[in-house]
């Protein structure tokens, strides 16, 4: 069974909510692990990426709780974006019908 990080298990709610058919099709077709593992894995070094290249053009201060905030802020914003593009921008919603499908429990 393939390793679920933050990322994938936020991306496993989502689909359970937001796209049931393709999680129905993912579990039934076992492959619901490695692609929430796969997926969970870029996300992870989306914000990475981001929250990099935010630090460099937008240094830390100097003082202990000012540089606190600055890189949870930094992880914050790295985390919004990674998770928009990739997850909550990327996949088309489904169907209204499948919205009025019973709610899935795993």
């Amino acid at each position: 069974m393939a390793h679920l990080n933050k990322y994938a298990l936020i991306a496993q709610e989502h689909l359970k909510k937001h796209r049931p058919e393709m999680f129905r099709d993912l579990r039934k077709n076992g492959g619901l692990n490695l692609y929430l593992s796969d997926l969970g894995e870029q996300i992870s070094q989306t914000v990475d990426e981001v929250r990099l290249r935010t630090l460099q053009k937008n240094p830390p201060p100097k003082d202990f709780l000012g540089k606190h905030r600055h890189l949870a802020w930094a992880q914050q914003s790295a985390e919004e974006i990674a998770l928009n593009d990739l997850l909550y921008n990327s996949l088309p919603s489904e169907t209204s019908t499948a919205e009025s499908e019973a709610p899935i429990t795993a």
